[in-house]
């Protein structure tokens, strides 16, 4: 008998003790739902977009639409690479290895003369030629699949960029001054294209674009007589750098939007009630090669369903992550570490902070960037109209935000050399350190 009642004792505890965990758990979830959905309803309130249809850009006419021009190029670029001999150059300066053009012998660069005379290489520069003269590109992307939708021909973009560059150099070394500015001005309008995208691949392809057209700029100018920088068409191209430069931070707010809806929210909304979810995750990383370990599958499936309050918890760190950043875009402030807030627990997020917390840097060292390169222009149009470089930038007359480094609201480090000028940004260290380069 008392044997029965200890049992029947230790019975009703156990069910107790489970009952009070389950309810326990339920609590935990609601927390977390709570606060995700409290997050999510100040998001709405501010007007941020929700919804993949609420990242829908303005309807673009068939005309104006720049993307079939470009997949049709990116498709010549992909068998123009295969080809035997094929050679990858551009007209940078500083650019190490074999594709910097001035390091080319004379065979070489007779060799890449016929490169760009093949048929296909003129239709793949006539396409993008004429893609850059169009206001936008509208791709056809499925985004329900978040980190595994395809990019389209937007990997090709640098590809395309410095095969415009090529042709720019080309120009130069020729006496073509229009054609030289037209094709630097179609490879920077490139990045236009791109940066209007809501991917944030999309963004970071463009403004790696920025910094490769200016970067090319100053080669395709090294061949040029200083009397040609007088010709008004390398205006335009300054001004579409400043128009690229004054978009950055809306630019990239945009894209942050995009990746916290596209990604993010494919992300957490898959993972939660659904097996399955984690194995199509690490599909999607691992480009779809790779099957997950199973005991790694099954530590992940434990995460997403027992312990799901802490997926929900990771994905309010995630919103929260997200929130602080695109304020801080916003604001200007570029060097903030929104990542050191998240929680431990958060895994997901974790791992996607902290090459996110680093982007709005990325766009202050591109803004920069282009900046310098709009002041180097107006440079060489002084020294074509004067014969020589000006002793101050103030010389130039130029708008003093013009001349303004982001980095320390300071002007940029300028002055004279024997062989030109050195023009500079401090850098994100905030330190002149003479005009170097980190890579």
């Amino acid at each position: 008998m008392k044997l029965r009642t200890v049992l029947l004792g230790l019975a009703a505890f156990s069910v107790a003790g489970l009952l009070l965990l389950v309810v326990a758990w339920a609590i935990w979830l609601h927390v977390e739902k709570s606060r995700v959905a409290e997050i999510q309803a100040e998001m709405r309130a501010e007007g941020l977009p929700m919804t993949a249809a609420d990242l829908e850009p303005a309807p673009l006419a068939e005309t104006d639409n720049a993307a079939p021009l470009l997949e049709r190029a990116a498709e010549l670029f992909k068998e123009l690479k295969k080809r035997e001999g094929w050679i990858d150059a551009v007209p940078a300066p500083g650019t190490k290895g074999e594709r910097n053009l001035t390091n080319f012998d004379e065979a070489k660069l007779a060799r890449l003369r016929q490169q760009m005379a093949w048929p296909e290489t003129q239709e793949a520069l006539r396409l993008l030629r004429e893609a850059a003269t169009k206001p936008g590109a509208r791709f056809h992307r499925d985004v329900t699949k978040g980190p595994a939708m395809e990019l389209g021909p937007v990997t090709e973009f640098i590809v395309a960029a410095r095969l415009l560059g090529v042709a720019a150099w080309l120009h130069a070394r020729d006496g073509d001054v229009a054609g030289a500015a037209m094709d630097l001005e179609a490879a920077s309008r490139l990045g236009g294209l791109a940066g209007r995208s809501p991917v944030l691949i999309d963004w970071l392809v463009a403004v790696a674009l920025d910094s490769l057209a200016v970067s090319m700029t100053s080669g395709v100018v090294a061949e040029l007589p200083p009397p040609a920088l007088d010709d008004p068409v390398w205006d335009r191209l300054s001004a579409f750098w400043g128009e690229r430069e004054r978009g950055m931070q809306a630019g990239l707010v945009h894209a942050f939007d995009g990746e916290r809806v596209l990604a993010g929210g494919w992300i957490f909304e898959r993972m939660l009630g659904q097996p399955g979810a984690f194995a199509d995750l690490w599909k999607s990383a691992s480009g779809g090669n790779d099957e997950m370990d199973k005991g790694a599958a099954l530590s992940l499936a434990v995460y997403a369903h027992p312990w799901s309050p802490l997926l929900h918890a990771d994905h309010a760190a995630y919103l929260q992550f997200m929130q602080d950043v695109r304020r801080s875009v916003e604001e200007g402030d570029v060097g903030g570490n929104a990542a050191a807030g998240i929680p431990k627990s958060a895994l997901f997020t974790r791992l996607a902070a902290p090459a996110l917390d680093n982007i709005p840097l990325r766009s202050r060292e591109i803004a920069a960037q282009l900046q310098l390169g709009q002041v180097g222009l107006a440079l060489e149009r002084w020294r074509a109209e004067h014969g020589s470089y000006p002793e101050t930038l103030a010389a130039l007359r130029l708008p003093e935000s013009d001349t303004t480094d982001p980095f320390n609201g300071q002007p940029f480090l300028y002055r004279v050399e024997e062989d030109g000028v050195l023009l500079y940004s401090v850098g994100k260290n905030g330190k002149d350190d003479g005009g170097t380069t980190e890579k």
